[in-house]
C-alpha cells in the first residue's frame, strides 16, 4: 500500500490477537533482535476501524517499541471498507517480509479462506497461502467431514466443564482458551485406553495404526493427515518441555 508515514502514539494502537497470522504468536528472539536496530524498522500497518487504530502488520515491532519505552511509532494508516477481510491483509503483508510464515500459519489462513470464501478453488487458495492445492483439498475435506463448532476468539470449548478449574483460574481469557484446548486434547488422546471407549481395541503398534489410517483414508489423505499430526505432536512435545522448565523455576 502506497500510504504516507505518520507517527502514532503507542497507547492509541489497539491489538487484536485474531489478526496475528503467526499461530505461535510473538518470537522472543525476534523481538530482542528488533530492539537492537530500531532505526531499521519499516513502518507498522494500522487499520482505522470505527475510530480505533487496529494493528494489522508489525506485531513484533510494536512489542519492541513498547519494551524500549517509545511513546510513538512510525505507521501507515488505511481506512478499510466495512466488509474488508483484515486477516487477509495481515497475512499478505506478513508473507512479503520478516520471519517466514510456518506451515501451521499457512494452514490456518487456508482454513480462514475456506470459511470466508468456500467458493474459491483449492488452487486459488493454495496460491494465496503458499500451499499445494492438494493440501488445501485435505483441509477442505476435514472441515466438511468434521465441521468445527463456531466460537468467538478466546472462547472456551464446551468440552471444558462448568466446574473445571480452568474457568476460575487467574489467567487471561486467551490463556484459558489455550489451556482448555490442551485439556481436551489430552482427553481425546486418552480415549482409546478408557473403559467404554468407542474403540473395541487400540493397538500399541505404530505400524498397525498407520495401516488402519491408509486403509480407511486412502494413501493421499492418510499421508496429509499423519504429516499434520506429526507437526502438531512435535509442537506439543516442545510445550511439555517448556512447562517442565517453568515448573522447575517455580519450585
Amino acid at each position: 500500500m502506497n500510504l504516507p508515514v505518520t507517527e502514532l502514539p503507542i497507547g492509541g494502537i489497539e491489538i487484536d490477537d485474531s489478526l496475528q497470522p503467526r499461530s505461535n504468536g510473538l518470537s522472543e528472539d525476534h523481538v530482542l533482535a528488533l530492539m537492537e536496530t530500531p532505526e531499521d524498522w519499516p513502518p507498522i500497518m494500522v487499520a482505522h476501524v470505527d475510530g480505533v487504530n487496529v494493528l494489522i502488520d508489525g506485531f513484533h515491532r510494536y512489542e519492541a517499541a513498547c519494551r524500549l519505552g517509545y511513546e510513538s511509532i512510525a505507521a501507515k494508516v488505511f481506512y478499510p471498507d466495512q466488509n474488508t477481510d483484515l486477516f487477509r491483509i495481515a497475512f499478505s503483508l506478513n508473507i512479503q517480509h520478516g520471519r517466514p510464515l510456518t506451515r501451521r500459519d499457512r494452514n490456518a489462513y487456508a482454513a480462514h479462506l475456506l470459511q470466508r470464501n468456500p467458493e474459491l478453488s483449492d488452487r486459488e487458495i493454495g496460491r494465496r497461502c503458499g500451499l499445494h492445492h492438494e493440501t488445501v483439498g485435505a483441509i477442505r475435506n476435514r472441515r466438511t467431514t468434521f465441521p468445527a463448532a463456531e466460537r468467538k476468539p478466546g472462547a472456551l470449548s464446551g468440552n471444558v466443564g462448568l466446574l473445571d478449574p480452568i474457568r476460575r483460574a487467574k489467567a487471561t481469557k486467551e490463556q484459558k482458551a489455550i489451556a482448555g484446548y490442551v485439556a481436551c486434547l489430552a482427553v481425546a488422546l486418552g480415549d482409546p485406553y478408557e473403559a467404554g471407549s468407542s474403540l473395541d481395541r487400540w493397538s500399541d503398534d505404530p505400524a498397525e495404526v498407520a495401516e488402519a489410517c491408509v486403509a480407511a483414508m486412502g494413501s493421499r489423505r492418510a499421508r496429509e493427515t499423519l504429516h499434520n499430526v506429526a507437526i502438531d505432536a512435535k509442537f506439543m512435545l516442545n510445550v511439555a518441555k517448556a512447562a517442565q522448565a517453568i515448573l522447575r523455576e517455580a519450585s
